[in-house]
């Protein structure tokens, strides 16, 4: 079954990528590779521990060969023959084509993996959360920095309450926000999740609901998380703040 969306984000994942916090070095297998029998698409991979039935990728590669336009179908059969593909119609450059068709199957790949998904993938743990509240105000603005130097994260302005921090995700951005009223530890955590208009198909206001739900559940009784969805222009967003329960 499909377990994941493909834009989901663990947050303890997020933090490990932008180098906030260290992980173990593991050895995991090879990531499945699926294909589609009755459609000139590429191979593809899912969400780690996916594990779909037949019938389950043939309905996701149907959903991505209909979600194509008549030109989009030329350029994937020409691609598929092994032919350089010539579409005068959709006004491409000849050495463009493969960057715009691989960026037209990943769209399309997520978005329909996401409507075949049960939530959006946010998912939060106490093991994450909790180094969190353990760290310093000056570890914190340093390791934002760091990240915003390899060019992974926007780091907000200075302020006595600490950095935030912004990084793109697959399918929009996240926030994240510690305030700090002393230099030991934060306050409390502001998190902002949004995703694109265009994913508002799967991504809906009921599903991140849902994901509010299940992050209060998640970290309780540590903390305690208030929270809201909302839609705004270009989007919909999860406005999360997790406290330490007293």
């Amino acid at each position: 079954m499909f377990r994941h969306f493909a834009a989901a984000l663990s947050l303890g994942v997020f933090l490990v990528a932008m180098g906030l916090f260290p992980t173990a070095s593991t050895t995991s297998a090879n990531p499945l590779v699926f294909r589609c029998a009755e459609h000139p698409l590429p191979e593809f991979t899912l969400g780690e521990g996916d594990s779909p039935s037949d019938q389950e990728i043939a309905e996701l590669c149907s959903c991505i060969w209909n979600s194509f336009s008549p030109g989009k179908k030329k350029v994937a059969e020409a691609i598929h023959r092994g032919e350089n593909p010539q579409i005068p119609d959709l006004d491409i450059e000849p050495d463009g084509i493969f960057r715009a068709f691989a960026s037209w199957f990943g769209e399309s790949l997520r978005a329909c993996y996401a409507s075949a998904a049960p939530h959006s993938g946010l998912t939060f743990s106490k093991q994450t959360i909790r180094p969190m509240f353990s760290m310093s105000r000056t570890q914190w603005n340093a390791l934002v920095n760091a990240a915003a130097s390899r060019g992974e994260a926007l780091a907000g302005e200075d302020s006595a309450t600490g950095l935030s921090m912004t990084a793109p995700i697959e399918g929009g951005f996240m926030i994240l926000n510690p305030n700090y009223s002393e230099e030991e530890a934060p306050e409390f955590l502001q998190t902002t999740i949004g995703y694109r208009r265009e994913l508002a198909p799967y991504i809906t206001v009921e599903r991140l609901n849902d994901d509010l739900l299940r992050a209060q559940a998640d970290l309780s009784p540590m903390f305690e998380v208030y929270g809201n969805v909302e839609s705004f222009e270009g989007g919909l967003g999860i406005f999360l703040t997790i406290v330490p329960a007293e």
